[in-house]
């Protein structure tokens, strides 16, 4: 398995995936372009490293001061339970730390209970709800945050 840069190439092959995954934060392409051209970043796992069109997950992040926040990250349900989204998630933890961010949050929805287990055994803890954030269906986020170090 190769992880490497999210490139503006990959994200046909991001909504790929997470229109299989519902769970995961359904964005159009022209989000992801917008935050890439912005201060956004990501990364994408694969098989072979030169084709977008094999990927098995991917990982979005927005730098904020000395933070970053986890957009979206969704692995293909074909590819799971193999330690992709941990290599993901680790992949971005390491630019966080050498990029000076000292902290990472994310919201996850309060009833996606494997999320929030896969987080906190990757040292997230809860810091808070945020009431009615999702839609479709209506349902609270719980906020985890975990130092990058």
């Amino acid at each position: 398995m190769n992880i490497r840069v999210l490139l503006p190439d990959d994200i046909p092959a991001v909504e790929s995936i997470q229109a299989v995954c519902p769970e995961a934060s359904q964005w159009r392409a022209s989000d992801y372009h917008a935050l890439l051209e912005d201060s956004g970043r990501g990364w994408v796992a694969s098989f072979d490293p030169a084709s977008a069109e094999r990927l098995l997950g991917f990982i979005f992040i927005r730098p904020a001061a000395d933070e970053m926040e986890i957009l979206n990250l969704a692995v293909h349900p074909a590819h799971r339970c193999r330690g992709i989204a941990g290599e993901l998630l680790n992949a971005s933890l390491l630019w966080a730390a050498a990029s000076g961010r000292h902290s990472v949050w994310l919201e996850v929805r309060a009833s996606n209970s494997s999320a929030i287990h896969f987080y906190e055994s990757h040292r997230f803890r809860a810091a808070g709800s945020r009431p009615r954030y999702y839609s479709h269906p209506t349902e609270d986020a719980l906020l985890l945050t975990a130092a990058t170090s």
